[in-house]
């Protein structure tokens, strides 16, 4: 099988709560990184890209540089199940750990509090 390296851009609504004299203000203090989310919410994920990965190099730099999966490199590569017509179904103890981690990095994406 080839192997193929899809991009996504994922849209995020951040919620805050902000006591301020003014909107323009509690924007401000969104815009600076000064504010924490009190809810975060996924809405939606676009592809943006997809091309298949040949380079053996190529394929070790991105599993390296990943932050969610690749923590454990078996899980790190979806492979289609074409019989089952589904993606390799992961136990119940790894969907966890990585839905975890999804929702981990999520919230560091956060902006920071200074």
């Amino acid at each position: 099988m080839n192997t193929y390296l899809v991009e996504t851009i994922s849209l995020v609504k951040r919620t805050y709560i902000i006591e301020a004299k003014e909107a323009e203000h509690a924007c401000d203090s969104v815009v600076c990184c000064e504010a924490t989310p009190s809810h975060i919410e996924h809405l939606d994920e676009v592809i943006s890209s997809a091309r298949q990965i040949s380079d053996q190099t190529e394929k070790s730099a991105l599993l390296q540089a990943g932050n969610i999966s690749s923590q454990d490199e078996t899980n790190a590569i979806n492979s289609i199940d074409y019989e089952a017509c589904r993606v390799r179904a992961l136990p119940q103890s790894e969907r966890k750990k990585i839905d975890s981690l999804i929702q981990q990095a999520t919230v560091n994406a956060a902006p920071k509090r200074l």
